[in-house]
């Protein structure tokens, strides 16, 4: 799978929570109970987060495939078997899995508010990144704090405890469009950033290709069932060069 392919799925596989949120603001003005939405808002951060670790895997197997281009001093064969037995995707261990190729790649993240959304949503006003700027410090504890939510989620725990997360941001004090805004717009900032600088560690000329996303507004609006709106995002490529100067 090459850096384009890996940009495609991973922005596919993040427009599935944002049809979650559309399918929240077409229910709010209907019968609509806090357990349902809680369910949508628990959803959106397990997949957030299994889409970011997919990421990862996916651009360590492209680093794995080119090792030429890579001053990795492990054997190959264990490079291999870390990729493999990668879990949790916490800031730790996507850096310890990254400085097996000798790249330290954590140490250029940073993005602001300027990184827009995958997508408009039919009628939905989208929400900004709650802080104005993100550095590596910033970006490793909101990581850490989505993670282990994702933990307690998967894990059935009842009653989810946000204390990392409001400890970040202390309107975040329950699972809400906030949070999940919030949640979407960081994996897909940090994604991209990962991905824009693995490609540089790959010595490649440019990023990958550009299309314009607009299409997608309109596939997602309600007329459409979420299948027919996924089964069009297939086979897209995603535009970079409108996050990334």
């Amino acid at each position: 799978m090459n850096i384009q392919e890996i940009t495609n799925k991973y922005c596919r596989s993040l427009s599935i929570p944002q049809v979650m949120l559309q399918i929240h603001y077409e229910k709010r003005l209907h019968l609509y109970s806090e357990i349902s939405a809680t369910a949508i808002h628990k959803s959106i951060i397990v997949h957030c987060v299994a889409s970011w670790q997919s990421c990862v895997e996916n651009l360590t197997y492209a680093l794995h495939s080119n090792l030429h281009l890579t001053t990795a001093s492990e054997n190959p064969n264990t490079i291999l078997n870390f990729i493999r037995n990668f879990s949790t995707p916490s800031s730790q261990k996507v850096s310890f899995l990254f400085n097996a190729f000798n790249i330290n790649i954590t140490n250029s993240w940073t993005f602001d508010q300027s990184k827009k959304v995958l997508l408009q949503l039919n009628g939905v006003i989208p929400q900004l990144l709650l802080k104005s700027n993100y550095n590596k410090l910033s970006i490793d504890e909101e990581l850490d704090a989505w993670v282990n939510l994702r933990h307690q989620v998967a894990h059935g725990d009842e009653n989810i405890d946000l204390t990392n997360m409001s400890a970040i941001y202390p309107q975040v004090n329950r699972l809400s469009r906030i949070s999940s805004w919030q949640c979407l717009n960081f994996f897909y900032s940090l994604g991209l950033t990962l991905i824009k600088d693995t490609a540089k560690h790959l010595n490649l000329d440019e990023a990958p290709t550009n299309i314009n996303l607009n299409f997608l507004e309109s596939n997602l609006r309600p007329i459409h069932s979420i299948s027919e709106s996924l089964e069009n995002i297939k086979n897209k490529e995603i535009d970079l060069k409108q996050y990334f100067n």
